[in-house]
């Protein structure tokens, strides 16, 4: 008789235990009362002892499941994360987009309320085994533009171009006008 179940992840095991007697015969070879299995197959035992027996025993069918891999591609445009599933032998899929937000489809969009680094997972299970993989996003204002507070156009290689950051798209009409250290437009 199995001792734990009969179906399990890779990793793990099962003790078939044979009833009493003195000699026992295992479908493997193995001639002890119990034995571990870690593999998929067809288990039996032949016991006997000096009175009576042989007696086989039904034959305990185990089946040992391949853990899924768990993978995923992302893609961020403005506050929105689309994220892509590469997992390979998961039937289903726990989304976790790092804001206490959860999903279980096979793609997923997620629109990000704030901006920061968040740890997007997904949860890869199949036949009860799972693997979890992680990778971290970046939201950030598409409306926020970053612009130094000074320049200097000397030609001495430093800081003689000024750079607007951020996304100019979501602005329809913007002018941008530089002062000299006196307050007067060049």
């Amino acid at each position: 008789s199995p001792v734990g179940p009969i179906n399990f992840c890779e990793g793990n095991s099962v003790i078939l235990t044979a009833g009493n007697g003195t000699i026992w015969n295992w479908s493997t070879g193995d001639t002890t009362q119990s034995i571990t299995v870690d593999t998929t197959g067809n288990y039996s035992v032949s016991v006997s002892d000096a009175n009576c027996g042989p007696y086989t025993s039904n034959t305990t069918a185990v089946t040992v499941h391949p853990y899924p891999v768990a993978g995923f591609n992302s893609q961020v445009t403005d506050t929105t994360v689309a994220v892509t599933d590469g997992s390979t032998n998961a039937t289903s899929w726990q989304w976790n987009f790092g804001d206490s937000v959860a999903a279980n489809s096979f793609n997923a969009t997620h629109m990000y309320t704030d901006t920061g680094s968040y740890r997007v997972c997904l949860t890869g299970v199949s036949n009860n085994c799972s693997t979890t993989y992680c990778d971290s996003i970046t939201i950030i204002n598409p409306n926020t533009i970053a612009l130094p507070e000074a320049f200097t156009p000397n030609g001495d290689g430093k800081n003689d171009i000024i750079k607007v950051e951020g996304t100019l798209k979501y602005y329809s009409d913007y002018s941008l006008s530089i002062f000299n250290r006196w307050g007067e437009r060049v």
